[in-house]
């Protein structure tokens, strides 16, 4: 396997006509830079001189830089403490949920680590206060250390950073605050025997070559694997986050986790676009290069104003990065600079990725060889969920390939449908519906039906590379849940009907757009018995939409009967306190994760199939808080860390009447803000209202995925307005 990526690591030119422009430029030296989802644009300016008046700052759109979070801040002397300023700031940082991190080595003019001063913090930028500050002890930070760069991982909570100075990793659990180092001068940490070449000068300290350890560090898309590479050495390394992660695992075992992709020039900045391609500063061509998941390295451009091309940033489809000119020490000719280049790859259109899907599916009913299989998988950054077994990369899939290849002897794969769509970051997301037959070595014959969700990327090469496919198999007991399964799986948007006229025919009709997942049946301000309840349920699944129920007490024994009609989901309103999650977890999740009691009921379809519901339900039921009291609002915190929930539905308007605000005021507005930042930092989907498509999308940003539309007595209200309005 690693020959066949040595193999695949060559230079490709490409896209030299790409538009390089010039954001920003400073008579001061930066090296890091993090650009917003909204455009807000943070650089850093590392304390490698006698003068450093600003250490993070804010770029305006004047470019003037000025200082974030505030002056005091970035105020600091040697006779003040370190703890609540920056020391020597070398990298800013923002995440997938726009939080902005930067990490402080605190060793400034590289003369040694300040004591107490060595710092990672999270600051909100929707209110731009500081949410944590994470501090490492002397075993952590070494006297000589110098914390590079930093990526951070939202979902599983952890942050890793380079080590410059004493080459490491540092890896730091968000949840507890304990931190380790780990790869502590391994090889792949370390500088190499090498003397970089700069714009034809050799770059040399006091007539020597310069040691910088691990520097450059990247999250792959999917955050399995951390990819780092020191400053003064040519090789690329990656090894997968869950071995980093766990904390049982011995030193020699990370050890040989460790995989070298190649040789790929001496580099400072890494980072991953959402297709997979990783982003290389080459500072002996002054380049940006490109690693597409196919493991080709291109050049994405070249140009002599590139000079020390630094740190990277990716925002709405532009890389950004700054050119520091280390190389030219205190007196560079040219002032430093901040660059954008465009990155969103050509799409091919639906047909085309429909004949890959094709082409994917007779590989494997032929039992084709793996190398045929390998031009079609991310090498950068793949996930893949088959029933019972997950691969990680295509080391995995080669093993399970085989493990496949001695046990199928023919297999058939009947497609009965394949829908495209293209999601916001340039990505396929494909959806197939498929029929599977086999026959092992043993002559036994299996068949079942299953849906196959793929995430595919552009790489401009033969064939486009598949980063993420899971499989569901699809039961008789119809126990899937698609909005959980886009939600979570997908991170896609979902829609529903809110529907409060207990009568089938509501349902069917708004069915009919083809555009609904769920159906959102109001129990809780209306006069439906669980009888009604009952029977929209039923048209809900004959629509192929999830039904969804919200209840009207968070009682148990309400909440039995309602989740017995077949209910995928249940909305508990009125939560104040961790006390109430847990009741409604309790309610809707059987042991061991609640106590939801067994019954005969319609769900499980009366105990017939009761052992097959009970396995699955846990992870289908979808248990949906309310969080619509001030209260609530107030203890958030210990509400998020209550196991079970799925998401949180923010209900503004009942937030205002409670809170005795109107709808509109900065009371409410810093509410929900802070509902917004503690489910990013929780990772808790959240559920709104939103009244036509353009704010569900902006809400998305945010980090809602399921929505409702709006309801059925609404649409009826709009539909006779509608008729007599007059353009």
């Amino acid at each position: 396997m690693k020959k066949f990526i040595f193999v695949l690591l060559f230079i490709a030119c490409v896209a030299q006509e790409k538009i390089l422009e010039e954001v920003a430029n400073s008579k001061r030296q930066w090296t890091g830079i993090a650009v917003s989802q909204s455009g807000r644009t943070f650089v850093n300016y590392p304390r490698w001189g006698a003068r450093t008046p600003i250490s993070v700052g804010e770029l305006q759109k004047n470019g003037r830089v000025i200082p974030f979070p505030n002056k005091n801040w970035n105020g600091w002397t040697l006779d003040l403490s370190p703890r609540n300023r920056f020391v020597c700031v070398q990298s800013v940082y923002i995440d997938n949920q726009n939080f902005l991190w930067v990490l402080d080595p605190a060793n400034p003019k590289f003369s040694g680590v300040i004591k107490g001063g060595p710092k990672l913090l999270k600051i909100d930028l929707s209110s731009n206060e500081i949410l944590k500050i994470y501090t490492f002890n002397e075993s952590i930070v070494l006297k000589n250390s110098y914390l590079n760069d930093v990526r951070v991982d939202t979902i599983n909570q952890f942050a890793y950073m380079t080590d410059s100075g004493d080459g490491a990793i540092v890896v730091l659990d968000l949840k507890t605050g304990i931190s380790r180092r780990l790869l502590d001068n391994h090889a792949s940490t370390n500088a190499e025997d090498v003397v970089l070449e700069i714009e034809g000068k050799k770059w040399l300290r006091g007539g020597k070559a310069p040691q910088v350890h691990s520097d450059g560090i990247a999250l792959s898309p999917n955050n399995e694997y951390l990819y780092y590479q020191a400053l003064t050495a040519k090789s690329l390394y990656r090894i997968r986050t869950q071995v980093l992660r766990d904390q049982n695992i011995a030193q020699e075992t990370i050890h040989k986790n460790v995989q070298v992709l190649g040789k790929t020039g001496a580099a400072d900045g890494l980072i991953f676009d959402p297709h997979g391609n990783l982003y290389i500063s080459s500072l002996e061509n002054n380049a940006i290069l490109r690693l597409t998941p196919g493991l080709r390295v291109q050049y994405l451009v070249q140009h002599e104003s590139i000079s020390w091309p630094d740190s990277f940033s990716i925002s709405n489809g532009q890389l950004y990065f700054t050119t520091a000119q280390i190389h030219l020490g205190s007196s560079p000719t040219n002032p430093y600079r901040i660059f954008k280049i465009p990155i969103s790859p050509e799409l091919r259109n639906k047909n085309q990725i429909i004949s890959f899907i094709y082409h994917w599916f007779s590989l494997l009913d032929n039992n084709a060889d793996l190398k045929n299989f390998l031009p079609l998988l991310s090498q950068t950054s793949l996930y893949m969920q088959f029933p019972d077994v997950n691969l990680y990369s295509v080391f995995d899939f080669q093993k399970w390939h085989s493990l496949v290849a001695s046990q199928i002897k023919k297999a058939t794969h009947n497609i009965e449908s394949v829908k495209v769509e293209i999601d916001r970051d340039g990505n396929y997301v494909v959806q197939v519906k498929l029929e599977w037959q086999g026959t092992t070595k043993d002559n036994e014959e299996m068949k079942f039906k299953a849906e196959q969700n793929f995430v595919i990327v552009e790489t401009g090469e033969q064939y486009p590379r598949i980063t993420r496919c899971i499989v569901k198999e699809l039961k008789s007991t119809t126990m899937n849940n698609k909005v959980k399964e886009k939600i979570s799986l997908l991170k896609k948007p979902t829609f529903g009907g809110f529907v409060t006229i207990a009568d089938a025919k509501i349902i069917e009709n708004m069915a009919m757009g083809n555009q609904l997942d769920f159906f959102w049946i109001e129990a809780e301000h209306t006069e439906m018995s669980v009888k009604d309840v009952q029977n929209l349920v039923r048209v809900a699944e004959n629509e192929k939409t999830v039904p969804i129920v919200r209840i009207p007490t968070n009682d148990i024994s309400h909440i039995k009967k309602y989740i017995g009609t077949g209910a995928k989901g249940i909305i508990i309103p009125s939560i104040k306190n961790a006390d109430d999650a847990k009741k409604a977890v309790d309610a809707t999740k059987y042991p061991p994760i609640g106590k939801r009691p067994v019954g005969a009921e319609r769900g499980n379809r009366y105990l017939g199939k009761f052992r097959e519901y009970f396995a699955e339900a846990n992870n289908v039921v979808l248990t949906i808080l309310m969080i619509e009291t001030p209260e609530a609002v107030e203890n958030l915190e210990q509400i998020a860390q209550v196991p079970g929930v799925d998401l949180w539905h923010v209900g503004p308007f009942d937030l205002s009447v409670s809170m005795g605000v109107v709808i509109d005021s900065p009371e409410l507005k810093a509410a929900i803000q802070k509902i917004e930042t503690t489910a990013r930092k929780y990772n808790i989907p959240l559920g709104s209202y939103a009244a036509n498509l353009e704010t569900a999308l902006q809400k998305q940003k945010h980090g809602y995925y399921f929505f409702t539309i709006p309801g059925d007595m609404q649409l009826l209200q709009q539909g006779v307005h509608n008729y007599f309005k007059v353009d």
